[in-house]
């Protein structure tokens, strides 16, 4: 007896067809669904295989052969030297376009390929998270029949795309065990379920004798686009849509906001075309304005943006429209807005286009102008504030509004801040100066460090400042509580608030800083 369903068995579901009858002719197998024609009134429609058999009635099979997938195919995996030497499959930097291998049986419980369980292959609670993290992502995955490693990610065409970076830094926050993406597991678009029929047209080929079967409205996104119900009308209201956003949002929109307005003023397109995600929708704007618009999922732009199209250029984007400052609460109330996760800070400062200028507020790199004579500039006022100083270091919160005035002006006439200035010594090492911080690893950018010295100094660390401090200040070898010794430090502005209240030892590892007392009391040898 065949445990296996075939082309041309007439099978009976459960579930009438919208016209009454049960019964359904298997036309064709492929990959996880089956295409099959209502006896009654002969339309065409997709199942799942696993639906099928669990639904089949009088065709031999027992109760433990429904457990099992049949027909099943496996999406292959390709190695480099398989990418660039097949044609079907192309590549990018993020992604690549998978075509299935020819079907043959595959032992799998359909539980665990439609995502329900895999206990055998997975922890229960990784899974779960693993689940959770790719319903957040659009994505589901599929069992790779020789274990369950993760693998390549993988474009379906037309349905969507995981970007590696992504995956990489999303999956390290639910998880310490590493992700593997060199072999095993494929990663596809949640479409393939919410529009199987189009998903098979995509994935088999536009040659594929299949396509001229199915029902063409069901496969709206084609290269025609002649399946759309009221197409213009459709592209009249989404224009109409993005022309609002552009307007407010000086050029910008993005597929959140567009599937929110869409659904409250175009439901009957939306419904009528099967549009039920954000994700179809994208797939519609790529097809249907092409040439159009600029898109860079899930962002879109009335014309090309002269910043990054990333988040960190909607931030610029916004910062312009602010003039050019713009808070961490701002940014985070814009994000809110256009339904989009907000950058976080080492992300906005990651590509030095956005510097901080004071806490909690950043500043365009363009509005400060980082241009060699500007920079120049900050070099030769800093060599006049050494000379007429005449010290080894300066500390930044002892620097006065008016010496900031020697500094090339900023744009719009925005004041210099200490912080700012850190900044540029940060992002332009040519200036000559660096800033030494209190020498523990992790300190936020945002704060202010110990002191600012000459590339060329001798000291080297914060340990130096605060010996060379004390050496000016008080008779050496000198015993003290580390408490007023970080007391005495805060009032030089070496340190702010309640820096280093417990961790002044550990920010002073020098044989010349010796700590007792359970590092309440330090002596401070002369050399």
């Amino acid at each position: 007896m065949s445990s296996q369903l075939s082309v041309g068995d007439i099978v009976t579901l459960q579930k009438p067809h919208q016209c009454g009858g049960f019964a359904r002719e298997i036309l064709q197998l492929s990959g996880y669904f089956g295409i099959i024609r209502c006896l009654t009134c002969g339309e065409i429609s997709t199942k799942y295989i696993s639906d099928i058999k669990r639904n089949v009635k009088n065709t031999g099979f027992d109760n433990q052969e429904n457990e099992t997938l049949a027909g099943a195919s496996r999406m292959e995996i390709y190695d480099d030297e398989q990418l660039r030497n097949n044609p079907l499959v192309s590549t990018s930097e993020y992604s690549i376009n998978c075509v299935p291998r020819p079907s043959y049986m595959a032992d799998i419980k359909t539980n665990s390929v439609e995502g329900e369980r895999i206990d055998n292959f997975f922890s229960e609670r990784c899974f779960k998270i693993f689940r959770e993290f790719c319903s957040r992502s659009k994505l589901v995955y599929m069992k790779d029949l020789y274990g369950f490693d993760f693998g390549k990610l993988i474009r379906v065409r037309g349905i969507g795309v995981g970007k590696v970076g992504q995956i990489k830094e999303r999956w390290s926050e639910y998880s310490t065990k590493p992700l593997d993406l060199d072999k095993g597991m494929l990663i596809i678009s949640r479409n393939i379920v919410d529009v199987p029929r189009r998903a098979i047209a995509e994935v088999m080929g536009a040659d594929d004798p299949l396509n001229s079967q199915m029902d063409t409205r069901d496969s709206c996104f084609n290269t025609s686009l002649r399946g759309i119900t009221d197409l213009n009308e459709g592209k009249a209201g989404i224009r109409q849509i993005l022309a609002a956003h552009f307007q407010t949002l000086h050029g910008y929109s993005n597929i959140n906001i567009l599937w929110s307005a869409a659904q409250s003023s175009l439901p009957m397109f939306l419904n009528d075309n099967a549009i039920n995600s954000p994700g179809i929708l994208w797939d519609l704007l790529n097809k249907a304005f092409e040439g159009e618009y600029v898109f860079s999922e899930p962002h879109i732009w009335q014309k090309k943006p002269d910043y990054p199209q990333n988040v960190v250029g909607i931030v610029i984007n916004f910062a312009r429209q602010q003039g050019g400052i713009v808070t961490r609460e701002q940014i985070d109330d814009y994000f809110s807005g256009i339904k989009i996760n907000a950058p976080i800070n080492s992300n906005i400062l990651k590509q030095e286009l956005l510097l901080f200028y004071e806490n909690r507020k950043f500043i365009l790199s363009e509005t400060v102008d980082l241009s060699q004579a500007r920079c120049d500039a900050v070099t030769r006022a800093l060599d006049k504030l050494f000379t007429l100083e005449n010290v080894a270091y300066i500390v930044l919160r002892d620097i006065t509004v008016e010496w900031f005035s020697h500094l090339p002006e900023i744009r719009g006439g925005i004041p210099w801040t200490a912080l700012l200035l850190q900044e540029v010594l940060r992002v332009c090492p040519k200036i000559g100066y660096r800033v030494i911080f209190s020498g523990l690893d992790g300190q936020s950018l945002d704060t202010l460090g110990a002191a600012i010295v000459p590339d060329k100094s001798d000291v080297k660390t914060f340990a130096d400042v605060v010996h060379r401090f004390c050496y000016e200040k008080c008779a050496l070898p000198i015993k003290m509580p580390t408490e007023k010794l970080r007391i005495t430090l805060r009032e030089a502005g070496m340190l702010d608030g309640n820096e280093l209240i417990y961790n002044l030892h550990k920010a002073l590892k020098d044989h010349r800083f010796g700590f007792t007392d359970e590092n309440r009391t330090v002596k401070i040898l002369e050399r």
